[in-house]
């Protein structure tokens, strides 16, 4: 693959984790994000992800800001946090077999 093609999925994988990150997967339905550029990114409620939180093939991924991220005392068991500004250090280490899901 072509680090130009590279760089774009990567690119439209930023924008993707920019537009789920401010949003809390819980208060979330399963409709999809109303911009027709991500009608595969779906969401999820809150008590569908909790009964699927042992699930292996779901990655959780908690994209707050790090400060924010460490004055909320509300954390998903098992979320992994990522720093939404070091996107490019860290988001090749999820396989694309995987639900990925951002909160």
């Amino acid at each position: 693959m072509s680090q130009k093609v590279t760089h774009r999925i990567a690119r439209r994988f930023f924008v993707c984790l920019m537009l789920c990150s401010g949003v809390l997967i819980g208060v979330c339905g399963c409709s999809l994000i109303p911009n027709s550029s991500f009608k595969n990114i779906k969401r999820i409620s809150k008590e569908s992800l909790k009964a699927r939180l042992e699930d292996p093939s779901i990655v959780i991924l908690d994209v707050r800001r790090p400060q924010d991220w460490n004055k909320s005392g509300i954390k998903i068991k098992g979320a992994i946090q990522e720093n939404p500004h070091k996107f490019n250090d860290w988001y090749y280490r999820y396989p694309k077999t995987k639900t990925i899901v951002l909160y």
